[in-house]
């Protein structure tokens, strides 16, 4: 979870430097963590996650869309 919260933080920090649809991600980030954190803490039971779905494939479309940006960003500077 440390490395989540890393991402949360760098996100929020730097949200200003955002493309407009990045930061559409940026709900489906502190969701993922926030049921995360209720469960790694016994306030939701461990059955809960799978349930509802709750995995990190869920973030999948997050990690293809800063890839993608990655690429768009090194292209521009030619890298």
């Amino acid at each position: 979870m440390p490395r989540y919260h890393d991402m949360a933080t760098v996100f929020r920090e730097k949200m200003w430097l955002a493309e407009p649809e990045t930061r559409d991600y940026f709900a489906a980030l502190i969701e993922f963590i926030y049921v995360w954190e209720k469960i790694l803490n016994d306030r939701l039971p461990r059955d809960v996650a799978p349930a509802i779905g709750h995995t990190e494939q869920n973030l999948a479309p997050f990690y293809q869309h800063l890839e993608q940006k990655h690429h768009e960003l090194r292209a521009q500077v030619g890298a």
